[in-house]
């Protein structure tokens, strides 16, 4: 401690192993507000080829789970809404979409993977906010047991729709 105040890297160790003599580790991760992560660029601008994810495993496991995410087999998540998904893996990354006046912009894509490998897209700002608060509270470690997530369409203050995920709890 540096005046009675902790250093950023005991404040990383805190987050990251809990406070002194916590039996279990803390949960999430720790982001400087000085130094934005790769979640910060893909959720608003900056360099359009950055994805982040929470694969584990060897090489091979991790290139066929990020194939499963940018390859053509993904289920579109606006036609599952009121399904529940159970999610272990997560991809995010910015795509390049056309706006309702033909203009070009440029917009999260987040992909969610099951225990059976199935892939479920979106292009929704909803839904990226979803995840970085799944990723805030659990960290970006693959979800074991999966995190059970229902897909939800809401309405905007200005009456728009927009996709979420809600979390499913256990009675």
């Amino acid at each position: 401690m540096e005046n009675g105040k902790m250093t950023t890297r005991e404040a990383e160790d805190v987050a990251i192993n809990g406070i002194g003599g916590a039996t279990e580790p803390a949960r999430g991760v720790i982001v400087r507000p000085d130094e934005p992560t790769e979640m910060d660029v893909i959720g608003g601008g900056g360099c359009t080829r950055l994805a982040a994810h929470n694969f584990d495993g060897p090489p091979e496991r991790q290139m066929l789970l990020e194939m499963a995410a940018t390859g053509p087999d993904a289920a579109s998540g606006s036609d599952l809404v009121g399904t529940t998904l159970d999610v272990v893996y997560w991809y995010a990354h910015r795509v390049s979409i056309e706006g309702e006046n033909g203009e070009v912009m440029e917009a999260p894509r987040v992909v969610l993977i099951q225990p059976d490998g199935s892939a479920v897209k979106f292009v929704s700002d909803g839904i990226f906010d979803a995840l970085r608060m799944i990723v805030k509270y659990y960290g970006r470690r693959p979800f074991n047991p999966p995190l059970r997530m229902q897909i939800k369409e809401v309405k905007t203050r200005r009456g728009r729709k927009m996709l979420t995920l809600s979390p499913v709890l256990d009675k």
